[in-house]
């Protein structure tokens, strides 16, 4: 009895039986040892998705961002041994981007993926290396990823290959495939919170400064959390809040969410999607909140 109260707080036994696997076999065995894939083919799609999504947003309006960043600009801030890294120029730059946008729908189709997803990352750190000033976060962790899934046996089911060549149809994948991905999620949420140690964030800044929010963001979180809540939100108090729960989030869910699934992973993976979903309402932080909600 009381190891099925511990199961139903921590979650199954599932990941003992793993760690005893492991033992018995050994890390190379445990690692290549085949597992459902339905998770990485999930994340493939709505990956791929996000990207044509992004893409779509530097190409509209007549690709009035694309040219902001990359085209107007006299001057770029190059990387120590990226010197050489220069724009294509306006027409290079749209081609450019439309051919990332048909390899984003190639990774989501899982069409001729290997070289789709080769391409994006290629062409995705390309833009990176462009200009240092323009230097975001979430801009190094797509290139991260995309070279990752790169590596990665997504196409297995779900997708065009499988139709182009059958050989490969599989509803497997090797259990390190699932750990990769699962490692860089928890550097991503460590780094974060480990980043925000310092004596500005400790002292509520820059969220003091964040927290001037236009009307429509406003409503939004009225009719979310209540006029109350609004009010805590953008206080002094509440921006501490949000530094130190946000601290202390980005130190932990990482962990937590390795969990079997029990009372604490489902927890932790609420307040995941909770936190994101604020993040995406209170500041302009780009798609990194639908980056996070597809891993």
């Amino acid at each position: 009895q009381r190891r099925t109260r511990e199961e139903r707080f921590l979650g199954s036994s599932s990941l003992v039986h793993e760690t005893e696997e492991k033992g018995d076999v050994g890390v190379l065995e445990y690692l290549c040892a085949p597992v459902d894939n339905s998770a990485l083919i999930a994340y493939r799609i709505m990956w791929g998705l996000i990207m044509f999504y992004e893409c779509t947003r530097f190409s509209a309006n007549n690709f009035i961002k694309a040219d902001q960043y990359y085209v107007k600009p006299e001057f770029h801030g190059k990387y120590y041994g990226f010197e050489w890294v220069e724009p294509w120029g306006e027409a290079g730059i749209h081609l450019h981007l439309y051919a990332m946008m048909i390899a984003a729908l190639g990774i989501a189709a899982g069409c001729l993926y290997p070289l789709c997803t080769l391409f994006f990352a290629v062409s995705w750190t390309y833009f990176i290396l462009i200009d240092s000033i323009i230097y975001l976060n979430h801009f190094y962790l797509i290139a991260v990823i995309a070279f990752l899934l790169a590596l990665l046996p997504a196409n297995r089911t779900l997708s065009i290959d499988v139709v182009l060549f059958p050989s490969i149809r599989s509803s497997t994948m090797p259990r390190y495939a699932m750990w990769l991905l699962r490692a860089e999620q928890v550097i991503v949420y460590f780094y974060a919170g480990f980043a925000k140690i310092n004596e500005d964030w400790l002292r509520g800044e820059p969220i003091k400064h964040w927290m001037a929010l236009d009307q429509h963001k406003l409503k939004t979180l009225r009719w979310l959390i209540g006029d109350t809540g609004v009010r805590i939100i953008c206080s002094e108090l509440g921006s501490y809040i949000i530094c130190y729960s946000g601290m202390l989030f980005d130190l932990s869910i990482g962990f937590l969410l390795l969990l079997p699934r029990g009372f604490i992973f489902y927890c932790s993976l609420f307040a995941c999607l909770f936190f994101h979903l604020m993040n995406k309402l209170l500041f302009s932080i780009g798609i990194f909140p639908f980056v996070m909600f597809a891993s």
